[in-house]
């Protein structure tokens, strides 16, 4: 007999909806695949579709879209499956939108839309229907097992494809309870389910999942769908359709392993951990031989191999890494856009076409990367795989998530920690600081300054040892002069020598005048000091120059047993201490000065500097004499002396052209020579001087050269302030230095000025408490007891005292700042 053509319907299913395909097909029904609504289309456009069964959400139409398009250009119905939204069933072209629903709902609305479609054709002739021959194809060409049981549960009638399901012959099945196919347990729940359908107006099929016991022994999962035969409302029997449910089974046991597996991932501790176990469910729950997780490395702008599975060594070896623009895992990650390939060698992206790996599915992990799986057979994998990698990738992205989110938080928090601590750590060195200072004002020798130091940095937390330092002449070798904390010979296992080889930080702050923070480790392997440092569990260490007014007092050195003891505002802190310090011991030094009796007198010879002195004096082409110089604010000061050798109109005119020079007054001419007063801004080579507590006694300058005469206190450093000096003046010359009491000298000689009168009249004011505050006595009493007016008293007392007052000011003679 010639060969019927095929009339089973062809339903043509869009994108990923296997279970909806594989009921189809158990129903008999032709399926054709595409995986976008473009190819639909163009495949209805082709000619033999009954009907088109899509998910709402795909591309680039949707399934309501693409009914519409469908519909235009062919009478062909379609089923679509989500939730689409509402009015979308009045849609032309659509027949049922089925949401909320099975693959065998699915099924169903695709059936009737193809009996909707088929109405109006001629009907098959006459003497098919209802013949028992069309019932027994029927049962015989059903791919799924159709029973008939009677009111009773013992089987009536069977197919052969139930027979084949179960190993059984016929007759050993005919007449049997069905309790001989499934357990009682299932038999039982199946009553309950037909008594509850019995109960409505209208029973409807009852589904109802069971495992099917076969001959041998075996079992197999199988959904049976149970239709009522009633008469009059009592149960005459039921039939059934029995689909092996083996496939759906092991998808939903493979999504709770998958499950399972997420919390694996989300208990993981690193990102390797996350990765390893997302290779590990790809092999043991996906069956996937050859898979790598590749993780975006933003520095790099690439993918990189992160883990991999055992087999994709053996076929890859080690995975290569994907730079910008290369390869499909690039372009996945790049779009957020899984692919599958049935052989990737052909596709025109490949990394490498001579790749051992056929079928492949890349999927992203969202901003962490991809997951590639591989196997060498061609067309390995399905639309259900690329759904269970992404289900997978979903997991993994979630675990990376909650990592990075983790180490953010802990991240914050270990910040917030070391702030606070830091904080803390400020506070308590500012309120250190504060205490020192407070305990500086009251200090009267540098011994005490240096005491109160020491002991109170030592004494906070962390802090190990601090000494205070003198450096030589040429500031090369620094010797202690006081320390505190636990020393344990450390000054005496090193040498603090500018001149070493890894100088220790003291001698580097000696030598470059400017604070020296160090981690001791950082520079382990330099010079010795480091290895003494680590051994008394020195951390770090923090060295400051001790100076004021440009002069020299030494250095301050703070050892810590933290490495990031003196980082931050600390550094700042305790450089703003060592300018407090410093500051204090020229206090101290400059007040011993004054008391003095013993005054060294210093004599240089100083050629031309950039001072507005010197500049002033070259411009007006004379011998200018500078015999008091007073700081006031700012830069600015005071000088008084003479001008030999010009006319006064040319002072005034070159004093008012020049830079620097604020003011200038002629308080006395007397032929050539002038008596002046200048007010000046910027530096003086006497600045120096007023520092160290000493005293300008002259500075003549003339034909670009000078010579100062200056007197400092014999008692102090001498001779660091004559380095010091020299050093910051080039050109500069010690001519000549003599000692000599100066304070005795200038009172005897005040005293001895002094007429007998003026003697009397400064006793008996004083005696009457003139000039005590307030005052015992008045002029008027004063001048009463010694029978003189008034007037004459005032004279005889302003001229006794212009004498003294003159005398006491040239013995103490303040410092002269500038």
């Amino acid at each position: 007999m010639p060969q019927q053509p095929d009339s089973r319907p062809t339903v043509l299913v869009v994108g990923s909806l296997d279970p909806v395909a594989q009921r189809l097909r158990d129903r008999g029904v032709t399926v054709s695949r595409v995986s976008g609504t473009t190819a639909a289309v163009e495949r209805v456009d082709g000619g033999g579709v009954d009907c088109v069964v899509a998910a709402y959400r795909t591309a680039p139409l949707t399934g309501v879209e693409l009914a519409g398009s469908v519909q235009s250009q062919a009478d062909v119905p379609t089923v679509v499956v989500g939730d689409a939204p509402d009015g979308a069933n009045d849609v032309p072209g659509v027949h049922r939108v089925v949401a909320d629903a099975g693959p065998e709902d699915v099924a169903d609305a695709v059936l009737r839309a193809v009996e909707s479609r088929t109405d109006g054709l001629d009907p098959e002739p006459a003497a098919l229907t209802g013949s028992s021959d069309v019932y027994e194809t029927i049962l015989g060409t059903a791919a799924d097992g159709i029973y008939l049981l009677d009111a009773d549960g013992r089987v009536q009638t069977v197919n052969d494809a139930l027979l084949s399901k179960t190993g059984y012959d016929r007759t050993e099945l005919l007449g049997e309870h069905v309790s001989v196919l499934i357990s009682e347990e299932d038999v039982a729940r199946g009553e309950r389910r037909i008594a509850e359908e019995l109960r409505k107006p209208e029973p409807s099929v009852v589904s109802l999942p069971v495992t099917l016991e076969r001959a041998d022994g075996t079992t197999c999962p199988i959904e049976c769908r149970i239709g009522l035969l009633t008469a009059d409302g009592t149960l005459r029997g039921t039939v059934g359709v029995c689909r092996d449910a083996s496939d759906q089974r092991s998808h939903e046991e493979t999504l709770t392993e998958l499950h399972d597996s997420s919390r694996a991932l989300l208990a993981a501790e690193s990102s390797h951990e996350v990765s390893d176990a997302v290779v590990e469910a790809a092999e043991t729950i996906l069956d996937i031989e050859v898979a790598s997780v590749y993780r975006f490395d933003e520095a790099a702008n690439a993918l990189r191999p992160q883990t991999w599975s055992e087999q994709t060594a053996v076929l890859l070896g080690d995975p290569p890494t994907f730079r910008a623009g290369e390869g499909i895992a690039w372009e996945v990650f790049v779009s957020g856009t899984s692919r599958m390939y049935d052989d990737v060698s052909q596709a025109p992206a490949a990394y490498n076409p001579q790749t051992p790996i056929r079928a492949e599915v890349c999927v992203p992990v969202g901003d962490h990367g991809v997951l590639l799986f591989g196997s060498t057979t061609a067309g390995e994998y399905d639309d259900r795989t690329v759904e269970l990698a992404e289900i997978l990738a979903a997991n993994a992205e979630a675990a990376y998530d909650r990592m990075e989110r983790d180490a953010r938080l802990h991240e914050r928090d270990r910040e917030l920690r070391e702030q606070n601590r830091r904080l803390t750590q400020l506070e308590e060195i500012n309120d250190r600081v504060r205490q020192i200072a407070h305990e500086l004002v009251g200090a009267t020798t540098r011994a005490d300054i240096e005491r109160i130091v020491c002991d109170r940095l030592a004494s906070l937390e962390d802090h190990e040892f601090v000494w205070i330092g003198d450096a030589d002449t040429v500031g090369s070798t620094v010797t202690p002069r006081f320390w505190a904390g636990t020393k344990r010979g450390y000054l005496d296992a090193v040498t603090v020598d500018a001149e070493a080889t890894a100088p220790e930080p003291t001698a580097r702050a000696a030598q470059t005048q400017g604070p020296v923070v160090t981690r001791v480790s950082d520079e382990l392997r330099s010079g010795r000091w480091q290895r003494e440092a680590l051994t008394r569990d020195y951390r770090s260490v923090a060295s400051f120059p001790l100076r004021h007014g440009g002069v020299p007092y030494g250095t301050l050195s703070v050892y810590a047993s933290r490495v990031d003891a003196f980082e931050g505002e600390t550094e700042a802190v305790l450089t703003q201490l060592a300018r407090t310090v410093g500051h204090a011991i020229a206090t101290v030094t400059q007040r011993r000065a004054l008391l003095a009796d013993t005054r060294a007198e210093l004599v240089f010879g100083i050629e031309q500097q950039a001072t507005v002195l010197f500049t002033l004096a070259d411009a007006l082409d004379c011998e200018l004499s500078v015999t008091r110089l007073l700081p006031q604010s700012g830069r600015t000061s005071l000088a008084f002396g003479t001008a030999t050798g010009v006319t006064t109109a040319t002072f005034r005119t070159v004093c008012e052209d020049s830079h620097g020079v604020e003011r200038a007054r002629v308080l006395q001419a007397d032929g050539d020579e002038i008596r002046f007063e200048l007010r000046v801004d910027g530096p003086s080579v006497v600045d120096p001087v007023g520092d160290h507590g000493g005293s300008l006694e002259r500075l003549v300058i003339d034909d670009g050269a000078g010579l100062l005469e200056l007197t400092v206190p014999a008692a102090g450093d001498v001779s660091a302030f004559v380095n010091t000096f020299v050093e910051r003046f080039p050109g500069t010359e010690l001519l000549a230095r003599r000692e000599k009491d100066h304070r005795e000298e200038s009172i005897e000689r005040a005293l001895d000025s002094l007429t007998e009168r003026q003697r009397e009249v400064l006793e008996v004011a004083h005696r009457h408490g003139y000039y005590e505050w307030p005052r015992d006595s008045t002029s008027e009493v004063v001048a009463e007891s010694l029978d003189i007016s008034v007037p004459t008293l005032t004279e005889h007392l302003r001229r006794a005292e212009a004498k003294l007052v003159a005398a006491v000011v040239s013995s103490t003679d303040e410092p002269a700042a500038r």
